[in-house]
């Protein structure tokens, strides 16, 4: 009896956690776009954001791509599992490259190996009908740069990105142009954590500026560590002085020019 009641408690538990049979994504927004730094082009990441509660059922959706004729470019990825829902809307979900990861030190929600068009494309989200008879399309889209194809409703596109900036959405006029701005990137996932770009550049110490202790600093860490996150204080994750997520010979570089540069 004891393990009847045990099996009993577990599908119990299952369904209360089961996909229900109406998963809803479709009231979701593209609220970030990020296509990398100068020197880590692949650091790219997309958030998503919830519009009402609940749309969180985006596994099997994929994020798809587009050049600047509107030619498929393929997937940036697909989402394999749904997230936590939170309380109400505004829930974040993100899906970037290793890369993104580990330069601003952030769990993906999912990682991906696909690669933003740049500068001039669009990327959409998943597809869906609304029963409006418009047929399917998709969830959301950002166009941007020079994009010359179709982008009904959203129209006109945004600005062209530029690395080391995000496309990050400022309103919802349903206008790509309206909408987004360039700024520096804020990638969220979907527990709530934030990532940035951690340190000043080749501020080993973290004390707000690089000098020639620096330079000796990064040497040291580079025999300890091998990432920039394996820094444990964020403030002195500049011993990444070249920002390519690797903490090596190139850093003790980079940090020595910056050092000489700040003291000129």
């Amino acid at each position: 009896m004891k393990k009847k009641l045990g099996l009993a408690a577990l599908v119990a538990a299952a369904l209360s956690f089961a996909t229900p049979a109406w998963a809803p994504f479709h009231l979701l927004v593209i609220e970030q776009v990020f296509f990398g730094t100068d020197n880590l082009p692949q650091a790219q990441f997309v958030v998503l954001r919830t519009l009402t509660g609940g749309q969180i059922f985006v596994a099997g959706r994929d994020l798809n791509l587009q050049n600047a004729d509107s030619s498929g470019a393929g997937k940036f990825g697909t989402f394999t599992k749904n997230y936590i829902a939170h309380a109400g809307p505004d829930v974040a979900m993100i899906a970037g490259t290793q890369e993104a990861q580990d330069l601003f030190c952030l769990p993906m929600d999912q990682i991906v190996d696909g690669s933003l068009v740049f500068p001039d494309g669009r990327v959409c989200f998943s597809e869906f009908d609304y029963g409006d008879g418009l047929g399917t399309r998709p969830v959301d889209c950002v166009a941007y740069g020079a994009y010359q194809g179709d982008n009904e409703p959203y129209l006109p596109p945004a600005m062209a990105p530029q690395r080391n900036l995000s496309l990050v959405r400022v309103a919802e006029t349903d206008n790509n142009q309206n909408d987004f701005d360039l700024l520096p990137p804020m990638p969220q996932n979907n527990p709530g954590a934030v990532g940035e770009i951690d340190g000043t550049p080749g501020d080993a110490d973290g004390s707000g500026t690089v000098t020639a202790e620096d330079v000796d600093l990064v040497a040291r860490l580079a025999f300890a560590v091998a990432k920039r996150c394996d820094v444990t204080m964020p403030d002195r994750r500049g011993a990444d002085a070249n920002i390519d997520t690797r903490v090596n010979a190139a850093d003790v570089i980079a940090t020595g020019e910056r050092a000489v540069h700040q003291a000129s």
